[in-house]
């Protein structure tokens, strides 16, 4: 079967198109008006994709509420074919129905090889995260997962072990990793966990981590031995004078295998 891909800019639009050759549907919804009937609407006309392989769908900054998200993924059986999905809920208000309904869709995905999930604003807890890496962890042939959490996202250290346990047991697929906590405090022993995690990811090929310049994990010994660590982005927005700059490239340049660096002021 020949792939068709197609990026919608509207829910109209979508549903306007034959659907019975879709394959790849791109989603760039930002800039739509967002409630229950066109969430419904969308729904509706998303089951009708009966060959759907790859979904990107962004709402960024909509305020997407528990209700809307499960108004959006109901009954949804054909997404067990997927092998990509790429949700951007940035600016979101999910709480923890929301975050619970998430983790049941992605138990049913179990065929995909490509997972993005971008979350801001986000007002649920520790259990509810540790669900969602729960219901990734059952994806065995997961090889590219993306993980963005930009809500000042406290990792404590039962988070920090989730993501541990859910690389290691990814460690024989996942060959790409994208972590984000841009925003995120953790502390030491986290730091330390989400650290020694990575050396269980002998199979990775690009990984790319996103840090605050205080985030311990840029002075583990764990992300300064790692081998895999190609690309990374450091945010100097909490650095307080141009020593503490200094301070942080110098660390951030003792990781062994780096190949981009990147340095930011937000």
């Amino acid at each position: 079967m020949q792939q068709q891909n197609k990026t919608f800019y509207s829910i109209a639009d979508f549903a306007k198109h034959d659907k019975s050759t879709l394959t790849d549907i791109d989603l760039q919804l930002n800039n739509c008006n967002i409630n229950e009937e066109s969430l419904k609407k969308l729904n509706s006309q998303l089951a009708q994709v009966s060959q759907i392989q790859s979904l990107k769908i962004s709402l960024k900054d909509k305020y997407i509420k528990d209700s809307q998200v499960m108004l959006l993924f109901k009954d949804l059986n054909n997404f067990q074919n997927l092998s990509g999905l790429l949700i951007n809920f940035q600016g979101s208000l999910i709480q923890k129905q929301g975050a619970k309904f998430l983790s049941q869709l992605l138990q049913k995905c179990l065929k995909l090889t490509k997972l993005s999930i971008k979350i801001s604003g986000i007002y649920f807890g520790s259990k509810e995260l540790c669900q969602i890496l729960q219901a990734i962890t059952v994806i065995r042939n997961l090889q590219l997962l993306e993980v963005y959490l930009g809500n000042k996202f406290d990792i404590d250290n039962e988070q920090a072990t989730a993501i541990s346990k859910t690389l290691k047991i990814l460690d024989n697929s996942l060959t790409n990793l994208i972590i984000s906590f841009t925003e995120n405090n953790i502390d030491d022993e986290g730091a330390y966990l989400l650290g020694l995690c990575l050396t269980h990811c002998n199979n990775l090929k690009y990984l790319d981590l996103c840090l605050c310049f205080d985030e311990k994990l840029l002075y583990s010994k764990d992300i300064q031995d790692c081998k895999n660590l190609k690309v990374l982005y450091i945010s100097q927005y909490y650095c307080e004078s141009k020593e503490d700059k200094i301070l942080v490239k110098r660390k951030a340049l003792k990781i062994k295998r780096i190949v981009k660096l990147y340095f930011c002021d937000y």
